[in-house]
């Protein structure tokens, strides 16, 4: 059982809403006495001590911790390369940050989390590809020789030895989309990149995802494919969800405001076709905006194609894009 005591943002937050209730209380009752000015004086003390008196005070409240279990997420390279990124669940009452101010999860934080003793393979057209671990990053497993083909399925297993968990899911690999073209312009002190691409047959959906390089390593180092547990040196800055139900034509145009850019940036811009189940995956995702939200806001259940895990395993075919803002 964990003993804690109530957030003091949920505090804050029961008290912004009493605070509503207590204006519109006030405003009628003042409007009543409003040509007696000693029982106004009277009704604003009496209110004050009846707001203090409802603010909570910090409860303890016993929690059963819910179990472990594995969350996964993957990544394709172009050509051969499979990413998968492997942690373990944790509760809302722990703190990712260890006590820091910022929401940036810190190092000690994910070595509790990242899977470092896992064993993660990849299976299709009869064959199984076993992914390596990254030494100098717990939790990253990959493969360069997994071929990658249309509409085959692959088949994710994936285990933790430590705490005895295991995982299964299958994705299917969907064709590649690619940008017909890529227009960045420079307006004020901000960017605007204009695409455009060619709409594939059926029923699609992509995402448009935007990374900015934060060293000063070469473009061809510019991980696209990283994620908050692969310490890479890029930070997304943006993602646009879309689906074909909303085109106009076979054609899309699209564009992106970015903000708080240099000169001396490097940009990537990244599309993937994406099956409809990991579209509605990143999209309550991306409702959620970041660790502290998910873990004061609402709870979302996100959807998932793994048994007995959480996340989200896919096999999208990116199309990668690089911005280098020095020839602009």
């Amino acid at each position: 059982m964990n003993n804690f005591k109530l957030d003091i943002h949920v505090i804050l937050r029961i008290r912004r809403i009493l605070s509503d209730i207590t204006s519109v209380f006030t405003n009628k009752i003042l409007h009543y006495v409003q040509n007696d000015k000693p029982l106004r004086f009277a009704v604003l003390i009496l209110i004050t001590v009846l707001f203090d008196s409802c603010i909570p005070k910090p409860l303890d409240i016993d929690i059963e911790p819910a179990d472990p279990k594995l969350v996964v997420s993957s990544y394709v390279v172009p050509n051969r390369v499979m990413v998968v990124s492997l942690t373990r669940s944790f509760s809302a009452l722990q703190d990712p940050n260890e006590n820091d101010t910022t929401e940036a999860i810190s190092e000690d934080f994910l070595e509790k989390v990242a899977v470092r003793t896992g064993l993660v393979t990849i299976s299709y057209k009869g064959r199984t590809d076993t992914l390596i671990g990254l030494d100098s990053v717990p939790g990253i497993y990959f493969s360069i020789n997994t071929l990658q083909y249309d509409y085959e399925e692959y088949s994710l297993y994936a285990s933790d030895t430590i705490e005895d968990l295991t995982i299964t899911a299958i994705s299917t690999m969907l064709p590649q989309v690619k940008f017909d073209t890529v227009y960045p312009q420079i307006k004020n002190e901000s960017l605007l990149i204009k695409y455009q691409f060619t709409d594939l047959p059926e029923d699609n959906w992509y995402v448009v995802v935007y990374y900015k390089k934060l060293s000063d390593t070469s473009n061809a180092d510019l991980d696209v494919n990283s994620d908050p547990f692969s310490r890479g040196d890029n930070v997304q800055i943006g993602l646009d969800l879309l689906s074909d139900e909303t085109f106009d034509s076979s054609i899309y145009v699209g564009q992106r405001q970015i903000y708080d850019v240099d000169s001396s940036d490097t940009l990537g811009v990244v599309i993937a076709n994406i099956s409809e189940g990991y579209y509605k995956f990143l999209d309550a995702q991306k409702r959620t905006e970041g660790i502290w939200a998910q873990i004061t806001s609402e709870p979302i259940n996100y959807p998932t194609n793994v048994v007995g895990g959480y996340g989200y395993f896919n096999t999208h075919h990116p199309d990668v894009v690089i911005i280098d803002l020095n020839e602009l």
